[in-house]
């Protein structure tokens, strides 16, 4: 079965482990926690990590990236190395039926041509990630009007569905694919939860398919979506109802999220399992964010370390909160111009640009050694937020400020508690490469560091034991 964190178990229990954490701070921090609750306009940040607390293994929300439809040539092959040191877990990749054209209609029997698609799936897995497919869009010989609309014929559609899940499922026997229902279904076609051109229907009879692979010994795959431009309580909610009134597969609710707003990607997560409160049944759903990013449009910012900050963040935020979320994109489309940074949303610039790599980028590099032992942290502010592993012997805190204007400085005060030695190594590094290290000697069982923090700034903290 597919690598499960320990987030639906933690998922109500963490908020207690931290608001006990909380809690125990204030005995002798109280202006400060004080001052974190009631802030008007944003508060500094005081974040304090106990160096003798786990929650668990560290959850890694980040790991997954998405390409979207820059071209129809495109696969991650193009980039294997550079995307292989990002360690993905997943790749997400739409345009399916369009781009890949894998199947058409002779004599009212569908004949499918694989090879197109199945190259993008094995450059996927080259990676070490697996395929996330979003089933998007209507199938080429189903086309009434365009390729967002209905399809002529449900029961094919259907079908198709069916044929394209027990080929990679059980065909190919690749395990744990997921596979997306659509992409952003409010915005590509203008699909509904209501009236003629409705997403729900078009949801039942591609979860039908999904049933049907599932009772011909497909592999363990998942299947879910809307995959909606934003979070929208409507869609959630019928969605929800529908699966369980047609008892049809909603192993997760997946929809987009581009924000300067990080909190948001906690909220939303928050708001989704408020939503889901009310039907059991549904507990262990996941949550996907399957693209996000700081603009939906082009923006400068991709290019910059703007984004780079937003990504450390954001990947914060969502540890414990979301399950996955796909950054938004692998690699920049070519820019019509011909400049090789034109503000779009890759990792990567495009190959005519030499595929550098950009902010963002090493932002991923920074996450990922979040790992290990997933540690509490209390204290993050508006601008500033931290998260914290421990990794054998060594403990890491990984912090970031972002503000949408990108001209918020602070120094934070960083206090560790139940520290395991009188002296420690401190090292901090940039995301900029400058580092500095120290030494620190105390009696007591916690220190307090001072980090400045510059506007966009990303800095990992490390702890470490010195031995004497």
């Amino acid at each position: 079965m597919m690598r499960q964190y320990h987030i639906k178990r933690l998922k109500r229990v963490f908020p207690i482990v931290v608001l006990i954490f909380i809690l125990a701070i204030t005995a002798f921090q109280v202006p400060v926690v004080r001052e974190f609750f009631i802030g008007a306009s944003g508060v500094e940040a005081n974040i304090f990590v106990d160096l003798s607390g786990t929650l668990g293994h560290m959850p890694q929300p980040w790991k997954n990236l998405a390409q979207g439809g820059e071209d129809h040539a495109w696969t991650v092959a193009q980039v294997q190395n550079e995307v292989q040191h990002l360690q993905p877990e997943y790749i997400r990749i739409d345009h399916l039926y369009d781009f890949y054209d894998p199947v058409t209609i002779v004599n009212g029997q569908p004949v499918y041509s694989w090879e197109k698609a199945d190259a993008a799936v094995q450059a996927i897995l080259a990676t070490g990630a697996k395929p996330y497919l979003s089933l998007s869009y209507t199938p080429t010989p189903l086309i009434q009007t365009d390729i967002v609309g209905e399809p002529s014929d449900y029961s094919m559609y259907q079908r198709i569905i069916r044929d394209t899940i027990l080929h990679y499922s059980k065909t190919l026997a690749i395990e744990d694919v997921i596979y997306e229902m659509w992409n952003e279904p409010d915005l590509f076609g203008g699909w509904k939860v209501y009236g003629p051109k409705n997403y729900l229907k078009l949801y039942e009879y591609a979860g039908r398919g999904a049933l049907e692979a599932r009772t011909e010994n497909a592999l363990p795959f998942t299947f879910g979506g809307p995959a909606i431009t934003a979070l929208y309580k409507n869609w959630v909610d019928a969605l929800v109802k529908k699966s369980i009134e047609q008892n049809l597969p909603l192993d997760f609710i997946s929809w987009h999220r581009y924000t300067t707003d990080v909190d948001q990607y906690e909220k939303d997560a928050r708001d989704v399992r408020e939503w889901l409160d009310a039907y059991p049944q549904l507990l262990n759903v996941e949550l996907h964010i399957t693209e996000w990013g700081h603009d939906s449009n082009n923006q400068a910012g991709y290019d910059t370390q703007y984004g780079a900050a937003h990504t450390v963040l954001g990947g914060l935020a969502m540890i414990g909160k979301v399950d996955r979320g796909f950054v938004f994109e692998i690699q920049d489309g070519k820019d019509p111009a011909g400049n090789a940074k034109w503000g779009r949303w890759g990792l990567l610039t495009h190959s005519s640009g030499g595929a550098e790599k950009k902010p963002r980028y090493n932002a991923i590099l920074e996450l990922n050694q979040l790992e290990g032992e997933w540690l509490p942290v209390a204290g993050n502010g508006s601008w500033v937020k931290a998260g914290a592993s421990q990794v054998g012997a060594e403990y890491r805190i990984l912090l970031a400020n972002f503000d949408e204007a990108g001209t918020h400085r602070e120094t934070v005060p960083l206090t560790l508690t139940n520290i395991p030695a009188q002296t420690l190594r401190v090292r901090q590094k940039s995301i900029s490469g400058i580092v500095q290290e120290s030494e620190v000697a105390t009696t007591e069982a916690d220190i307090r560091l001072e980090i400045p923090m510059e506007p966009l700034s990303v800095v990992m903290v490390t702890i470490t034991e010195i031995v004497e």
